[in-house]
């Protein structure tokens, strides 16, 4: 039988895709102009004005 290995921190956030603790990958926080989602106001704020130059941000 194999041994069981611990991971540390980053080998977990690479399994994990990066998911934050504090929110658990719960991202309420979407995209009107894309099917785009995000878990904070900022992250969203920061799409559209990259992404969707020149459009309004309403949310």
């Amino acid at each position: 039988m194999a041994e069981k290995q611990e991971l540390n921190e980053e080998e977990l956030q690479t399994i994990n895709g990066g998911v934050n603790k504090k929110t658990k990958g719960k991202k309420d926080y979407f995209c009107q102009y894309c099917s785009n989602s995000y878990s904070s106001r900022d992250e969203l704020k920061k799409h559209i004005k990259n992404d969707h130059p020149g459009e309004p941000v309403v949310y």
